[in-house]
């Protein structure tokens, strides 16, 4: 009777240990691609498929030469590091011309302005004020402040005044609460 219990002292242990050391419910960026200047031949995108691999948390980089876009595929589990793309681009011998998402995370207050917060990593994308993110923060509201959100949209890399340099402003495009 006494290891029974003992038994399930730990095995109730062991379900609370894997609750709050989980990943929060597979916040992470799950996909992202680029728009591409001057891809003319499948030749010149091997070169920046490899410079994008170099990026961490890229897996793979499928390159569509004719319409000048690079879908990327993300590693689970890993932080992608947004900030290095356009440098890996023009590594590669090319232009970004803009960067799309679509990412789970939780909306949070951050110096005065809602951002994205995407595990692993911590990765804070600044939301960009507007309609959709008032819809976003209504319908947050309504089902729960801690849920989990699917946003989409496009990176823009702007300086908002007094956000303390934080360069990513993500421009909501469709969500979905979870």
């Amino acid at each position: 009777m006494r290891s029974l219990r003992k038994l399930s002292i730990v095995s109730g242990i062991l379900l609370v240990s894997l609750w709050v050391f989980a990943p929060p419910g597979h916040a992470q960026i799950e996909s992202v691609t680029l728009k591409v200047d001057g891809l003319a031949c499948p030749f010149c995108s091997y070169g920046l498929s490899k410079e994008l691999k170099k990026v961490e948390g890229i897996k793979e980089a499928n390159i569509f030469v004719d319409a000048g876009r690079v879908e990327l595929e993300v590693e689970k589990g890993k932080p992608v590091d947004i900030d290095k793309l356009p440098e890996a681009v023009r590594s590669g011998g090319f232009t970004a011309r803009e960067i799309k998402i679509t990412a789970v995370g939780r909306v949070e207050e951050w110096n005065g302005s809602s951002v994205l917060a995407v595990m692993p990593g911590d990765i804070k994308f600044l939301l960009e004020e507007g309609e959709t993110l008032l819809r976003l923060q209504e319908s947050l509201r309504a089902q729960g402040k801690n849920q989990l959100v699917t946003v989409s949209g496009q990176i823009k890399e702007e300086n908002p005044k007094d956000h303390h340099g934080h360069p990513l402003t993500l421009q909501i495009e469709r969500f979905e609460v979870k």
